[in-house]
């Protein structure tokens, strides 16, 4: 069996996952993308110069030191270079100076990619709230823990720690949907800070607990108490 490196780049993923699949190269790029948007597919990036300042570097972060988008077309991917078209926030604490980067390369996990989409099981879609809440699909349930997994289920006191556990997963994907609403202008900052926590719920398919912090996060984030 050939050896697999634990991380490639987006091209040799892409020509991989449709010689396995015999899918067109359309399909695979839009799974990709959902996989990548949705965290079952880890990711690295290498970092190459700020947005707004001169800094550069060549520091590699992890996937959960970047706010990657809730949505990702496969337009927003240089595919050939391996790196996305726009820029990608650093998480604060992750990197300093926090902020827009534009990155060098990202890479996908191998195993992860063989995993999720070379899978010929599809995850099922998510609820149309949760869709309009980001913009397009946010990670199920049997998704959003990360690779597929074979092992059943748990019930009782294990299942409960198991939903619990999935909260910080949940809060991320909520808070990453309403900062790319703000950057792709479907909302502005005034107009999410001023929203009624119970249609702010709703809007975005969680509880009023988790509306309310992840809105005072990504309000933070952009300067407002």
């Amino acid at each position: 069996m050939a050896y697999l490196s634990k991380w490639e780049l987006l091209s040799a993923a892409r020509e991989r996952v449709m010689t396995v699949t015999g899918l067109s190269k359309e399909q695979v790029e839009t799974d990709l993308c959902r996989a990548i948007a949705e965290r079952v597919v880890g990711i690295r990036g290498k970092l190459k110069e700020h947005v707004s300042s001169p800094m550069r570097s060549s520091v590699v972060l992890e996937g959960k030191d970047l706010d990657i988008p809730a949505t990702i077309g496969s337009t927003d991917l240089d595919w050939e270079q391996s790196r996305p078209v726009k820029p990608w926030l650093v998480r604060r604490g992750a990197f300093q100076p926090a902020g827009h980067w534009h990155l060098e390369r990202i890479e996908v996990s191998t195993t992860d990619v063989t995993d999720s989409v070379c899978a010929t099981e599809q995850p099922s879609p998510a609820p149309e709230h949760a869709r309009r809440a980001a913009g397009a699909t946010l990670a199920p349930d049997a998704v959003r823990h990360g690779p597929r997994s074979h092992a059943p289920q748990s019930s009782g006191a294990h299942g409960a720690a198991r939903r619990r556990g999935a909260r910080p997963i949940r809060f991320e994907q909520v808070s990453g949907a309403m900062r790319d609403d703000i950057q792709q202008g479907r909302r502005t900052v005034v107009e999410l800070k001023n929203m009624l926590e119970k249609n702010l719920a709703e809007t975005y398919g969680v509880s009023r607990d988790t509306a309310r912090k992840a809105r005072n996060a990504v309000l933070a984030e952009f300067g407002e108490n």
